[in-house]
């Protein structure tokens, strides 16, 4: 419980999908959530973490229709950072 004044926390998370053809490579999924999508407590911060590694194995995937509510704006901005890198190496090669 926060009390009046108290500063609000943000936290950001790091997923780790292990490769289970290979275990033990460098061949595992890496996801980083950064501070512009961080969440106010550890359970939020967990959910959060798991809609991004969602989207790093099937973000090619209207899968935003079966999310709940909170979590769609998440997969929308995740889409469109994907998009934006997308476009900015198309424009450098």
């Amino acid at each position: 419980m926060l009390t009046p004044g108290a500063a609000l926390v943000k936290r950001h998370t790091q997923v780790v999908l292990p490769d289970a053809k290979r275990p033990g490579t460098d061949k595992d999924i890496v996801v980083w959530l950064d501070a512009r999508h961080a969440a106010p407590d550890e359970q939020e911060v967990e959910h959060c973490g798991a809609v991004a590694a969602l989207h790093r194995v099937a973000g090619d995937r209207s899968m935003d229709y079966v999310l709940p509510q909170r979590y769609k704006k998440l997969w929308a901005a995740l889409g469109e950072e994907v998009r934006s890198i997308a476009n900015w190496y198309r424009v450098l090669h």
